[in-house]
């Protein structure tokens, strides 16, 4: 089957985006390469007779490094549509898309080359070919690629102390620490809170807050942490008291007389008492 002259210009300006996390990188040396998803939207202009001819489309993306995709795109009267999942980035990866009739004889071909590579923009053109015994149409349309599909693992964050249920005394300073850690990245933030009250943001490690001089009440702590990748994680819910200082009882000592002192009838008794409070001061 031989292929005649093809029409103008049929796809224009496709743009090839991949992005990944800094913290989750491609790694050349592991292989380990994230997967794309590539949308199609190919337009048929209304006075051509594409409706005619086109029946359905297929798309095939193959490369060395790759197994290859088989996919269908949809068909309508004045367009060519679809999406590929879990297209591994990498280099020449070739794109062939193929246009069949209801009789399955193929009415538009074409293909191009494509690196697709993390952190690169690339704009690439694509005609498609018509075959012998078909009318001609211009169809002009775009591939748009998403960004890749990165999984995130959320980080962990937990409050070490104060321990849940732990008790304070008013004017007590309560220090909470937690610890937070990102299997697949880094800590951004984070944050503390009392219920819902924000305490306080941090971040770098250590995570700390402390309260001073806690007024008394109950104390409910949680916190949030915040990767690089923007998943965020709760924390369990400490829970701690603060209460007044406990009333010390006063010490009270006779020092005079002396225990077991003798004194003749008629004498004056002196009795001297010395009285302390720790906590407060002698009514």
């Amino acid at each position: 089957m031989s292929l005649v002259k093809p029409f103008s210009v049929v796809l224009c300006a496709i743009t090839l985006i991949f992005i990944f996390c800094s913290k989750n990188p491609v790694t050349q040396q592991t292989g380990e390469i994230n997967s794309g998803e590539v949308s199609f939207l190919l337009l048929a202009s209304a006075e051509s007779d594409f409706k005619d001819l086109a029946d359905r489309a297929e798309v095939i993306i193959t490369a060395p490094d790759m197994d290859t995709i088989v996919g269908s795109l949809e068909v309508d009267e004045l367009s060519i549509r679809g999406t590929i999942s879990n297209i591994p980035a990498g280099f020449n990866r070739k794109f062939e898309v193929i246009v069949f009739t209801a009789e399955d004889s193929v009415c538009y071909y074409g293909k191009t080359y494509v690196d697709i590579v993390a952190n690169i923009t690339n704009k690439v053109s694509l005609t498609l070919y018509r075959y012998s015994g078909t009318g001609s149409a211009d169809i002009n349309g775009t591939i748009v690629d998403s960004i890749p599909t990165v999984t995130n693992i959320p980080p962990t964050v937990e409050i070490t102390s104060p321990v849940d249920g732990s008790e304070f005394y008013t004017g007590d300073n309560i220090l909470i620490t937690a610890v937070a850690t990102d299997a697949d990245g880094e800590i951004s933030s984070v944050t503390f809170y009392n219920g819902t009250e924000l305490l306080s943001t941090v971040n770098e490690s250590p995570y700390t807050y402390t309260i001073i001089n806690a007024e008394k009440g109950s104390y409910s702590f949680i916190c949030v942490a915040v990767d690089d990748s923007g998943a965020s994680v709760f924390s369990d819910t400490i829970t701690v008291t603060v209460s007044d200082v406990p009333n010390v009882p006063p010490t009270v000592e006779i020092s005079s007389p002396a225990d077991g002192a003798e004194f003749k009838k008629g004498d004056d008794i002196k009795i001297i008492a010395t009285a302390s409070d720790n906590d407060g001061e002698i009514a």
